[in-house]
């Protein structure tokens, strides 16, 4: 490793893994431009972006351009950054298998607010001769959340000895303020690695919990301070929503969560690394996260032994209190209850010859993008329930007749918006505090809670986003909504389910069912206007990750 990258390095580590780069530098200067793709290569490709390059030199600092403010809500880190003294997490590679994709490190960036652009640039090279073994650039554009992953056919690093490995970053975010774009790099610690095949180490993981106990549910389905005649979550707890002196409501994070890994008999597992930690998250539909906040100390798990091997088998529950609160706000008016989960445990695992101790690194994703791997778990999202009817709510049945929801029984057909019957499948109740009275310009009201959909003539909303003056949908037509109050209840409240979907009469109005609440609409997503420099960097950006990408 150069001096530079030595200075880099130990400037980096100092504030958690990363240092921005002082452009003004000359060394850091001909650092970025050679991580970049050089001079040639930037001027020929990449025009724009290297005239703003040259004009980021002549900046004073990048503290003077007011671009390393970040929010404090922002989160970036490297994983996989670890202590120089130890022997660090390992690189797949399998010498019989010179196909097999391996993955090396990831760069996980959380931004509370969109960015026009993101690039990354991972270097890997030899820990000893410094020789750049593969160069990986990456572009994201107009994101907020990015998991880069380093991936790649590394089968031929292995040999009869362990070689260790180096890899860094540079992360490029472009700005824009006022209609100008900026450039605010960064560089990332570097980060040791030692060949290891992971198939050899981990013979079996798996996520105990959370997990359904119905194999026809895509989520798990978690019940918070609700009891359904048909039971069909997976877990239940007694913690509905409170509301703070603030008059914010929050409700605590009640989730159970297990993992087991056993590794092969010539391997034993000493402990969790406490020092790497652990991470474990539920997303907010709109963004930001909710962590889990139990000291790694206090967690016990328990090391036993499979038949053939010796304390290689971990098991470890996690309590079912996170010692967070959910912000119940933003799920209300999330465009849905399905929260993904994210967890990364980390454990110590030791050779039985003594040569070789690892820090195995263990995940669960329920993300669309997740993958399955013998150290990686895709699992359900989280679906939470809550939200009712007022239990006097007058529903309207096949014949037109009214009953109290209160009274309905399963199997009871219940009109629909469509012109259909429906048997109800499932009743749910539970307590509220305080409920949505919408009444109308020709007298008719109903009473749910702030989550309930009820009909526009525009499509539907929860009972509290209505206003005064919109049009909903009734049995009598279109009416115009005369008052929206908060009304005092501290009562039970229900809501019915369908086999699928269903739009019903309840007190005169179009309202959803338990599953249309569950299902709230998200208003559509302004388009984003970028000026035609941010456009041109954009594209620019997207070039070179092309055609440095495939130099490779």
């Amino acid at each position: 490793m150069t001096k530079l990258l030595k200075k880099l390095d130990q400037a980096a580590k100092a504030q958690g893994g990363w240092v921005d780069l002082d452009l003004t530098d000359p060394e850091q200067y001909a650092f970025y431009v050679a991580e970049m793709g050089g001079a040639e290569f930037l001027e020929n490709n990449c025009p724009s972006l290297y005239r703003l390059i040259k004009q980021t030199r002549e900046t004073v600092s990048v503290q003077d351009m007011g671009l390393n403010n970040t929010d404090p809500q922002d989160t970036f880190y490297i994983e996989a950054v670890t202590d120089d003294k130890k022997v660090p997490q390992k690189i797949s590679s399998n010498v019989n298998n010179v196909n097999k994709e391996s993955k090396i490190t990831k760069t996980v960036l959380r931004y509370l607010e969109t960015r026009p652009a993101v690039a990354i640039v991972t270097t890997m090279r030899d820990a000893v001769t410094g020789e750049q073994v593969k160069s990986y650039p990456v572009v994201y554009t107009d994101t907020k959340d990015i998991d880069c992953v380093l991936t790649g056919d590394f089968s031929r690093l292995a040999g009869k000895q362990q070689r260790k490995f180096q890899v860094s970053s540079t992360v490029t975010e472009v700005r824009e303020s006022n209609g100008l774009a900026a450039l605010s790099p960064k560089y990332v610690a570097t980060t040791t690695y030692t060949v290891d095949d992971v198939v050899d180490i981990v013979q079996d993981y798996q996520v105990l919990a959370p997990v359904s106990k119905n194999t026809a549910h895509q989520q798990v389905k978690i019940s918070y301070d609700r009891d359904v005649q048909l039971p069909d979550y997976d877990y239940r707890y007694y913690n509905g929503p409170v509301t703070d002196p603030q008059g914010k409501k929050h409700i605590s994070v009640l989730l159970p969560v297990a993992i087991k890994v056993t590794v092969h008999e010539a391997y034993r597992i000493d402990t969790l690394d406490y020092d790497s930690g652990y991470r474990l998250y539920l997303d907010y539909p709109k963004g930001g996260m909710c962590h889990c906040l139990v000291d790694i100390h206090d967690l016990q798990p328990k090391i036993s032994s499979s038949e053939k091997g010796n304390n290689n088998v971990l098991t470890l529950s996690m309590p079912d209190n996170w010692k967070n609160m959910l912000d119940f706000d933003q799920l209300e008016n999330a465009a849905s209850t399905n929260l993904n989960i994210y967890g990364e445990f980390h454990i110590v695992v030791q050779n039985n010859a003594g040569s070789l101790s690892l820090v195995i690194s263990l995940s669960m994703k329920s993300s669309p993008d997740a993958v399955e791997g013998p150290c990686d778990k895709k699992v359900l999202p989280i679906f939470m329930q809550w939200g009712c009817m007022h239990k006097d709510t007058l529903i309207m049945l096949e014949d037109a007749s009214l009953k109290k929801v209160c009274e309905i029984a399963l199997g009871d057909k219940v009109l629909s918006y469509d012109g259909f019957a429906y048997p109800v499948t499932n009743i749910v109740t539970g307590p509220e505090e305080k409920l949505y009275q919408i009444t109308t310009d020709r007298g008719k009201t109903v009473r749910l809670s702030s989550t309930h959909t009820v009909f526009l003539a525009d499509g539907p909303l929860p009972a509290k986003d209505l206003r005064s003056g919109q049009t909903v949908l009734t049995v009598n037509g279109h009416e115009k909504i005369l008052s929206v109050a908060i009304i005092d209840y501290h009562d039970q409240v229900y809501n019915l389910d369908f086999a699928q979907e269903t739009a019903i009469y309840g007190d005169g109005f179009v309202i959803g069912d338990m599953q249309m609440q569950q299902t709230i609409r998200q208003p559509m997503l302004k388009e984003r206007k970028r000026s035609p420099e941010t456009m041109a960097l954009i594209q620019e950006l997207q070039r070179l990750s092309k055609l440095k990408g495939e130099g490779q």
